[in-house]
């Protein structure tokens, strides 16, 4: 259980797939949730991203 969202990892965890290919209204409406938690869901998620992309270019530089 993801206590931050009231909703399962497993559920947060398809919106952040879903995001990739779908709007965050079409998320919402099929995941029975409001837009604002799956904004809010890939929101938190950016800083995850970013660090990941900087670790990346360390590794790699041009």
């Amino acid at each position: 259980m993801d206590y931050r969202y009231r909703m399962t990892e497993r559920l947060v965890e398809r919106i952040r797939m879903e995001a990739v290919r779908r709007p965050v209204m079409a998320i919402a409406a099929d995941c029975w949730v409001h837009e604002k938690t799956v904004r809010r869901i890939l929101k938190d998620q950016i800083p995850q991203l970013t660090s990941r992309a900087r670790t990346t270019e360390d590794d790699n530089p041009a």
